[in-house]
């Protein structure tokens, strides 16, 4: 079985997203496209982003 595991670029754009949503909050995926994170790049780390949010205690997050 094939397993997924992040790129170099991947953890950078999942941790800058994370940062700057906490930092922030609430952001539109526009906004995070605007950080320098491909549209690509935001859709294969949706998920890892919004984990990362709630883990970080944030209320809001998807």
């Amino acid at each position: 079985m094939k397993t997924k595991t992040a790129s170099t670029e991947d953890k950078r754009d999942i941790k800058l997203a994370i940062d700057k949503i906490v930092e922030l909050g609430s952001m539109s995926d526009e906004q995070i496209l605007d950080l320098g994170i491909s549209p690509e790049s935001l859709a294969r780390n949706r998920s890892a982003i919004a984990a990362g949010v709630r883990a970080s205690g944030m209320q809001f997050a998807a």
